[in-house]
């Protein structure tokens, strides 16, 4: 009887070629829906996260050159990592004092000059340490001097409208589930941002995404 034998781990193959069937650690072919969704990006230590507390979003969706947005995640040329995005998290800890409709979304461009900022390091999901991504994050800070390409595409997440009343804020999903369907290729960045002001509001945000090889 043939035995069918697998390869642990990922591999890079080009179009046309023959490679050995993708087999996990436990022994499973490496298929959809093996384990958990994110098991094995998790415990490969591969899974990073940005997360901004009781920040005062000012705008920036769709982002532009020197914009404010809640979090900017940038991939640095030649980091030869993709960042692929899996999740975003939004919550509305305080509505402010003017009632306001605002759209929270994601815009990714290419950036051509990267401008000042302060800078935040990534958080590793596995280990809890901040320390093992190649992207330079962002947390609600004016990316002054940034030179971007037009956008490439911008991506709206919610839309909501807050009251001026805090007892009750307003609801909304607090996690969106992104799947993969954004890529921050090295050289571009992404920001999530807000397309109104909103007056002394306080939001929490999250970026989740898994670092791999560009060639992948």
């Amino acid at each position: 009887m043939a035995l069918v034998q697998g390869q642990v781990g990922a591999s890079s193959n080009s179009p046309g070629s023959a490679p050995i069937v993708r087999a996990l650690y436990t022994g499973e072919m490496g298929v959809a829906d093996v384990h958990a969704r994110y098991q094995e990006a998790q415990c490969r230590q591969n899974v990073y996260t940005l997360f901004s507390t009781a920040q005062n979003p000012t705008g920036a969706f769709p982002f532009a050159a020197a914009g404010t947005p809640l979090l900017g995640l940038y991939n640095p040329v030649g980091s030869t990592k993709n960042l692929v995005l899996l999740g975003v998290g939004l919550g509305v800890q305080t509505t402010g004092t003017a009632a306001v409709a605002t759209t929270f979304g994601l815009t990714l461009t290419t950036v051509l000059v990267q401008g000042s900022g302060t800078k935040t390091v990534p958080t590793n999901m596995y280990t809890c340490l901040a320390a093992g991504s190649v992207a330079t994050g962002y947390l609600n800070t004016a990316l002054t001097a940034n030179t971007i390409q037009n956008a490439i595409f911008t991506l709206p997440i919610v839309s909501i409208g807050l009251t001026t009343t805090t007892a009750v804020v307003n609801a909304m999903p607090a996690f969106y589930d992104v799947g993969g369907c954004v890529i921050v290729a090295p050289g571009n960045i992404l920001t999530l941002g807000v397309s109104a002001t909103l007056t002394a509001a306080k939001v929490d945000s999250t970026f989740i995404w898994e670092e791999i090889p560009s060639a992948s």
